[in-house]
């Protein structure tokens, strides 16, 4: 479980990370 949790926190880093790079990018 411990392993889910910590894969689903770094995807949630990623997705915050792209997003603020899309956006800049984008803007």
């Amino acid at each position: 479980m411990a392993k889910l949790v910590s894969v689903y926190n770094a995807k949630l880093l990623i997705l915050i990370f792209d997003e603020k790079r899309g956006s800049r990018i984008e803007t």
